[in-house]
């Protein structure tokens, strides 16, 4: 298989650049039915998330994880680890981890690393993974601080701007 610039020769149904709305529905419709996406395996979910990681991190690299706390798993590992499931598993473009994902509600990439962070971190330490109470906690975030950003804004300005069926009657003045 050669890879070229994200490009696979031994896939080509995914070798064409979407230029339209309907050609990238139309991909990613194909993207998350795959099982291997550019030769690598792409999970169905985050139990198969976990085992796919477990053979792929050394022990060193597993025990590293393993001794931050789990706010800062998420945080530390997110340009490297997260960025790592990002790219591999296909997250921004469309695999089915990342439908199953959207289908919990995370729509943000980085939500979804976030997410897969902090269960990889429950997973080693023993802990529960208790991914749908995880993912409701990281939405609300996300909704709090959507929220704050509009409170806390800036008006540019305070004119009305005209209905549809207004803007003749404007230029007429």
């Amino acid at each position: 298989m050669h890879r070229y610039f994200g490009f696979s020769q031994s896939e080509p149904e995914l070798d064409t650049i979407p230029t339209s709305p309907s050609d990238q529905a139309k991909m990613y419709a194909i993207r998350i039915k795959k099982s291997r996406i550019n030769g690598i395996y792409i999970p169905k979910d985050i139990n198969e998330a976990m085992k796919d990681i477990d053979e792929r991190i050394d022990s060193a690299g597993r025990e590293k994880f393993k001794q931050v706390s789990e706010k800062e798993s998420a945080k530390k590992f997110h340009f490297t680890f997260g960025q790592w499931m990002s790219h591999n598993w296909s997250l921004p473009q469309g695999s089915r981890l990342s439908h199953y994902l959207k289908g919990k509600g995370l729509t943000f990439v980085d939500d979804m690393m976030v997410t897969l962070s902090v269960c990889y971190h429950r997973h080693i330490n023993g802990i529960p993974l208790d991914e749908d109470k995880l993912i409701a906690e990281i939405l609300k975030r996300r909704h709090d601080a959507y929220k704050l950003r509009f409170k806390n804004g800036t008006t540019i300005s305070k004119r009305k701007l005209p209905r549809p069926g207004e803007i003749d009657t404007l230029h007429r003045e």
